[in-house]
């Protein structure tokens, strides 16, 4: 394998969480291909299970990744993210992608949830069977309900951000009680407005209490690293005065801390 064949899904992993150029830094070179590999894995499968919006491309893609990981433990893998998994020895959790095909499907009937709870409920199947994959990959003993947990709440926190762009297409980012207290509706939700500006920060001081309700301590490192890059992200949205600029650009950047960070997780 050329080093060159996994680049565009290493950058699109990137583009999403920038700290990560800092945090590979601390891992050996067998490990930070291994973690890249399984991180761009990750990354590949939930997009296609939360952003692509037609169940019979969803369960295309997700049944062709399936083939790919059974290839994969057969050392047959062709896909660039494949292979420098294939050359650390990993195997696949299969039965755990078997899993995310039928959530990604059930997900498309779901109707919008009625409150922040209901938001972590629906998303959190998706991130336990990806749980499973990723402990899998890296063959690591790691909590895999405290890890869905954790990567639930990032992937919400990035939805709220999104709230004022997504299409009509896409997931509510707030859910429906926080959107009639506020007397929002999804178009309501493009106007730059104090109601607005309210909701998103309720939704974030609960995704701030969920976040640090939560016990990462035997979850893999970029998980736990992630979650308190986040934790802090939000913390810094919540003094701003309008919160979706802040939001843009806190997840567009790696946070100061992010080097004491990744090298004070690196070391648990």
């Amino acid at each position: 394998m050329t080093e060159t064949a996994i680049d565009s899904f290493v950058a699109k992993l990137v583009q999403a969480y920038p700290e990560l150029p800092v945090a590979r830094l601390f891992l050996s070179a067998a490990l930070r291909e291994r973690t890249m590999a399984t991180e761009c894995l990750l990354h590949e499968l939930m997009q296609t299970t939360l952003h692509v919006h037609e169940p019979v491309v969803v369960g295309t893609k997700l049944r062709w990744w399936q083939e790919e990981c059974e290839r994969l433990n057969a050392r047959q893998g062709r896909h660039p993210i494949s292979l420098p998994l294939q050359e650390s020895a990993a195997t696949i959790d299969v039965a755990a992608c078997a899993d995310l095909v039928l959530v990604a499907m059930s997900r498309h009937s779901a109707p919008p949830p009625a409150d922040f709870a209901a938001q972590r409920a629906q998303v959190e199947p998706v991130f336990t069977a990806l749980a499973d994959i990723e402990a899998s990959a890296l063959g690591q003993r790691i909590d895999t309900g405290a890890t869905a947990r954790a990567r639930g709440l990032s992937y919400l926190f990035r939805e709220t951000a999104r709230a004022p762009v997504a299409e009509d297409d896409d997931p509510l980012g707030l859910p429906l009680n926080r959107l009639a207290r506020h007397q929002l509706t999804r178009p309501a939700l493009r106007e730059d407005t104090v109601a607005r500006n309210d909701a998103c920060r309720e939704q974030l001081a609960d995704l701030a209490s969920a976040m640090d309700a939560l016990d990462v301590g035997r979850c893999s490192y970029f998980t736990r690293l992630r979650l308190r890059m986040d934790r802090r992200r939000i913390a810094a949205i919540l003094k701003a005065p309008r919160p979706f600029p802040a939001a843009w650009e806190q997840l567009n950047r790696s946070p100061l801390s992010a080097v004491w960070t990744a090298w004070r997780e690196a070391r648990r």
